[in-house]
């Protein structure tokens, strides 16, 4: 719950974004839900080290596929 309260806090900015900003955002914030569970295993008081970690890994992951893709093409 803390990290989704933390997230909360960012609607402002979320709202000064531009469509396309607000959509990458969105994925982003999806991305730290989906591993919600993992996130809240972290001893940590502090939200944004477990918001970070799972964007991290997302992007990761997002770019190992399009690695396994291109590697299809060749």
């Amino acid at each position: 719950m803390r990290i989704e309260e933390r997230m909360v806090q960012w609607n402002a900015f979320r709202r000064a974004l531009r469509t396309e900003d607000r959509l990458a955002l969105d994925e982003a914030a999806n991305a730290v839900r989906q591993r919600a569970s993992a996130g809240g295993m972290m001893p940590t008081p502090d939200p944004l080290e477990p918001i970070l970690l799972s964007v991290l890994v997302d992007a990761f992951v997002r770019i190992r596929r399009l690695e396994a893709r291109l590697e299809e093409m060749e």
